[in-house]
């Protein structure tokens, strides 16, 4: 069985080691889905790490490194554009901004378009999807 969908994973649960290696064995092989997060996510990972975790900076680099050596394609991109338009926490805007970056890739390369040649600008002007939230 291989997981061909995407679940964006945030800091909360990329940061403690026993769920994030639960997390990251399930999405190795046989792939049950495909992890994604933001270089933003990230630094939050790392961040806590340290902070929190009492980690140096070393190994919170370290376990980067390996985690963008086995999951190379689990970097979200051309997130950053979308930040300013969401309303949801200021610290988590980055999140669901990824998220939708996720989603239109997804639609994107669905459709035959190569999902990392464009911004997502120009994808939501093309296919007339929203890039700030409906007015009521």
């Amino acid at each position: 069985m291989k997981g061909d969908f995407s679940v964006l994973l945030d800091a909360c649960v990329l940061a403690p080691m026993p769920l994030a290696d639960r997390l990251m064995r399930l999405a190795a092989g046989p792939r049950l889905y495909r992890p994604k997060w933001s270089d933003q996510i990230m630094v939050e990972v790392s961040c806590t790490l340290r902070e929190n975790f009492s980690l140096s900076a070393q190994k919170a680099t370290y376990r980067e490194n390996e985690i963008r050596r086995h999951f190379p394609e689990a970097w979200v991109e051309s997130y950053e554009n979308l930040i300013h338009a969401m309303t949801n926490h200021p610290k988590d805007r980055h999140v669901i901004a990824s998220l939708i970056a996720i989603v239109v890739g997804g639609y994107q390369s669905s459709h035959g378009e190569p999902g990392d040649k464009k911004t997502l600008a120009g994808v939501a002007a093309a296919r007339a999807l929203p890039c700030s939230p409906p007015t009521y």
